[in-house]
């Protein structure tokens, strides 16, 4: 088993290596030791999805796609594509890429995009690329579409679209107002990237009073909190996580969560004290009754 994970580390290391070096390293196909599954894994070009093992799924939305009845198409085929560049952050793991992605690939087409201002990254189970790719992009779900022009990030597409995928990209690229999905999560992980994990702490009050009319529910923190989790990024964890809290103050995932960044900080007591309160709340919560357990009996 060590032999293989160094195999893999040094293969991973090798590839970005290369890319570091200016030769192209595209259209890995990694193993999930758990299940023995496999996903495209890093900088990926159209092919690795629409030929070879990946065109089970892809081809028939591919294929599937068509124009919701707007103008908006016609309108991205007039489009001046200087300058402008897409980034799919996407998994082949993951059904909503597997919905959206191969109909995104083909309305491009159809609106004359050039290959050339596209980008696909494929991702793993914890959302990361092999080489970072990720890192400061804000990514918390997939699929995600970046939009930018000449380097200046216009919008995004996070997960589903608001209306559809020709609209959608059209008013993005054409500055009309858009707002994607979970911009409260896209904004936390923005100022953690920007100004670190201790600048959203300080402001965890004033943060979740601004946030909560615009959450819809404590999933959308803590997906956040369990991708920084997974991550051991525990500080950032740990400021998503008390934004969630104050903002879903009777919610016994939001105190869940914030029980388990303690924990792995340290900090017991607190710990077992946000799990108390989520099991107040949900009774049943197993993870928490877990967790609160395993503390209790720790410490005799």
């Amino acid at each position: 088993m060590h032999r293989l994970l160094l195999s893999v580390c040094l293969i991973v290391l090798a590839s970005c290596a290369s890319a570091q070096s200016g030769v192209p390293t595209k259209n890995y196909v990694a193993v999930d030791p758990s299940d023995s599954s496999r996903y495209l894994y890093g900088p990926c070009d159209k092919s690795a999805l629409l030929e070879g093992e990946f065109a089970e799924w892809t081809k028939p939305g591919y294929t599937a796609y068509k124009p919701d009845g707007s103008d908006c198409l016609e309108l991205l085929g007039r489009t001046r594509w200087s300058g402008v560049k897409v980034e799919v952050f996407f998994a082949t793991w993951c059904g909503d890429s597997k919905y959206q992605v191969p109909r995104f690939l083909r309305m491009t087409e159809l609106a004359q995009m050039p290959d050339s201002c596209l980008s696909l990254i494929a991702l793993d189970g914890d959302k990361c690329g092999p080489c970072g790719e990720e890192q400061n992009r804000q990514i918390h779900r997939v699929p995600t579409f970046i939009v930018s022009r000449n380097g200046v990030e216009l919008g995004r597409i996070v997960e589903w679209t608001d209306r559809s995928l020709a609209e959608d990209f059209w008013r993005i690229l054409s500055r009309y107002r858009y707002d994607p999905h979970y911009a409260v999560a896209n904004a936390l992980m923005k100022t953690i990237e920007t100004e670190g994990p201790e600048a959203v702490s300080r402001r965890a009050r004033a943060a979740a009073e601004a946030a909560r009319p615009r959450l819809k529910n404590v999933a959308e923190l803590a997906v956040v909190t369990h991708i920084y989790f997974q991550r051991k990024q525990y500080a950032a964890a740990e400021a998503v996580a008390r934004v969630n809290a104050m903002s879903f103050e009777q919610s016994a995932t939001s105190h869940y969560w914030l029980g388990r960044v303690t924990e792995q900080k340290g900090q017991l007591r607190q710990a077992l004290r946000h799990y108390t309160r989520a099991l107040s709340l949900d009774p049943a919560y197993s993870r928490a009754l877990e967790r609160q357990r395993a503390l209790s009996a720790a410490r005799g």
